[in-house]
This record gives structure tokens, sequence and C-alpha cells, in this order.
């Protein structure tokens, strides 16, 4: 499993291409989740944001969902840190020492 113990780390993910690339859907089979992946991702839009988690979260894949605009330092900046903070605490919750975030 390629993906396995990885996380994918998405902006835009509230809709359209975004979404579908959060739910990395090919074939309708979630690849993200189906392959162990944990998803990180982010959006202007809170709500549609946590409808997307939602349906992330259904499929049994794991996410995280951070609202954020792109367009400012400050919104990256705290998108990347909370995206390792998650990872970091996944590491000491399963000990899963081969965890990698890519960036």
């Amino acid at each position: 499993m390629i993906l396995h113990d990885k996380v994918a780390l998405v902006t835009g993910g509230a809709s359209g291409i975004g979404r579908a690339t959060a739910l990395a859907k090919l074939n309708e089979v979630i690849v993200f989740g189906a392959a162990g992946a944990k998803v990180v991702f982010s959006d202007i839009r809170g709500v549609e944001g946590e409808e997307t988690a939602d349906l992330i979260r259904e499929t049994g894949a794991e996410c995280l969902f951070v609202k954020s605009d792109v367009s400012s330092e400050a919104d990256v900046r705290e998108l990347v840190q909370k995206a390792i903070s998650w990872v970091q605490l996944a590491l000491r919750e399963r000990n899963l020492r081969q965890t990698r975030l890519c960036l």
C-alpha cells in the first residue's frame, strides 16, 4: 500500500476539483483512505469543508480540515503547523514511527 501511513495535504478541498482530490475518488474508490493515507485539507469555506470532512470520515479514512486562505502567508503557516501537529499527535497516540508528512 503505497500511501499507508502517509499524509496527503490538499488545498481548496471544500468543493470541485479540490473536494474530489481530498476524497481522491478513482472509479468510485476512495484512494487515499483505501490506501491508508490520512488527509489534511483546507479551504476558505468552512461549512463546505466540514461537509467534505464528513464524506472522508464516512469512508473510514482519517482527516483534518483547516479553514484557511492560501493567499495569506499566515494562514498557510498555520495550516502547515496544524498538519504537522496532527501527525505528531497520531505518532504519539499510535506509535507509528513510519508515518511521513509529504508536503
